[in-house]
């Protein structure tokens, strides 16, 4: 190798490895805004009388929910845009190895709620499969409640509104779809 050709593969690591951290800022940043916008909005989740604002409570889990399916979408989009540029798509697989670990984080919340239900003695297994089972419940129920703001926002004459519950709704399908084929096979 000659001494050009090892100080170009420095610097595509360095490169690679500052790219890795601006990406992993860029989300952080988005998620933590996500975070924020629900906090300022909680006094429009919750009245003055207690009541709970059930559209806005199910609109921000299920964009917590089907954040990492939404994110894997996004990345494969940018690495086959990529690809087809001439690139090699590796900021698409960067986005979509992310979404994995978001959604691994997601389900891992759940197995520590689980293991506390269940005895100790408990293959590890079969936590992660109840864990997997039970946020896949949630995400049913999302989709089914999602399904009425939408029909609800169509019948007042909000397309945009319910544009946006009918593409969380068909992340949350293809998310169960993609669930049960795996637990059938």
């Amino acid at each position: 190798m000659k001494k050009s050709q090892l100080l170009e593969l420095v610097r595509e690591v360095i490169a690679e490895q500052q790219s890795d951290q601006e990406l992993e800022a860029a989300l952080k940043q988005t998620f933590s805004q996500v975070a924020k916008e629900l906090q300022s909005n909680q006094t429009q989740i919750v009245d003055k009388n207690g009541e709970v604002d059930e559209a806005a409570l199910t609109l921000g889990a299920g964009l917590i929910l089907s954040g990492p399916t939404i994110l894997k979408i996004i990345g494969k989009i940018t690495k086959t845009a990529s690809k087809f540029f001439g690139g090699k798509g590796a900021t698409g697989d960067k986005i979509v190895k992310i979404a994995d670990k978001m959604h691994h984080f997601l389900i891992g919340v759940i197995e520590k709620v689980v293991k506390v239900m269940l005895p100790k003695d408990v293959d590890p297994k079969t936590v992660h499969k109840v864990s997997e089972g039970i946020f896949y419940l949630v995400v049913g129920g999302l989709l089914g409640a999602g399904s009425i703001e939408m029909a609800g926002k169509i019948s007042t004459g909000n397309i945009s509104g319910a544009a946006i519950k009918g593409a969380l709704n068909a992340v949350k399908s293809g998310e169960i779809v993609g669930y049960l084929k795996n637990f059938i096979g």
